[in-house]
């Protein structure tokens, strides 16, 4: 369980600030490795784009065509099939290839909640027990976090804010996976009574480095941060006692978002609705 003696912080840059501080100094190499994993990611979506625009400017009129010829036979096959193979081949390969893109984004992301746990409980990780451990609970891991998005989809479906809301609220799963050992539902459970109350300092504290950073630092700050959160919020719940009130810092790390999404969206609509007004030239 988390120490009782940790002081509670509301503001959520010094939850990441603190959260990192304690990542680099009991989990180095996983520290570490989170810089690295997320270098990897960066120079691969980099290697990705530029093999498109490479092989999109070495390609033909003829090639170009005989590929959208391709693409438009393979639709027609699927909308108007000679056999059940014809939907189930493509429908079968997507999945199979959507899973196993999840399973290994679990892997290198399950490294990371063993770090948040092991952080939450005051132990310090090494890299090696890390992926030996993940690897162990792997199938009672990757049923939580089938559970967590099953529920976040059908919350969803109210309108998309509640899925936002109860995403928010299972964050600490992973951290309560590894630091208390509870599995699927009562994980997902602990998690949502950890941060009941407390859902916009969760929110703001696990996110707000990363939207910074557009990103770039979610896997470096997410240990840390979550671990912050589990020990001070911990003692509060199993204590029944009050959770402080959010810092305004996370109030406008869910509002400036929010507020720079509708710009655009009034931006494009203004754009769209001046080019359908305007005049055509004679």
């Amino acid at each position: 369980m988390a120490k009782s003696d940790v002081a509670y912080e509301n503001n959520p840059f010094m939850i990441g600030i603190n959260g990192l501080k304690m990542f680099f100094n009991d989990a180095k190499p996983l520290a570490i490795y989170s810089i690295v994993a997320t270098a990897a990611m960066i120079v691969a979506f980099i290697g990705f784009i530029a093999v498109m625009i490479v092989t999109s400017a070495g390609i033909s009129e003829s090639e170009y065509a005989a590929m959208q010829r391709r693409d438009e036979a393979a639709v027609q096959r699927f909308l108007n099939p000679d056999g059940p193979f014809d939907v189930i081949a493509p429908v079968a390969r997507e999945v199979a290839i959507q899973f196993g893109l999840v399973v290994l984004g679990l892997l290198i992301f399950g490294v990371l909640d063993y770090a948040a746990g092991r952080l939450a409980t005051g132990k310090k990780a090494e890299l090696g027990p890390a992926f030996k451990t993940v690897l162990g609970h792997f199938p009672a891991y990757l049923w939580m976090y089938v559970l967590m998005i099953v529920k976040v989809f059908l919350w969803s479906l109210l309108l998309i804010v509640p899925g936002i809301i109860m995403a928010n609220r299972y964050i600490l799963a992973g951290t309560v996976f590894f630091a208390e050992g509870k599995r699927g539902n009562a994980a997902l459970k602990r998690s949502a009574d950890l941060t009941k109350n407390a859902w916009l300092t969760t929110y703001g504290g696990v996110w707000s480095w990363s939207l910074i950073s557009q990103g770039l630092a979610a896997y470096v700050f997410y240990p840390g941060a979550t671990a912050t959160l589990y020990r001070q919020l911990a003692p509060l719940t199993d204590a029944g006692k009050p959770k402080p009130a959010a810092h305004i810092l996370s109030w406008l790390v869910l509002l400036v978002p929010i507020a720079v999404i509708v710009l655009y969206v009034l931006f494009m609509v203004m754009l769209f609705t001046f080019i359908a007004t305007a005049p055509t030239a004679p």
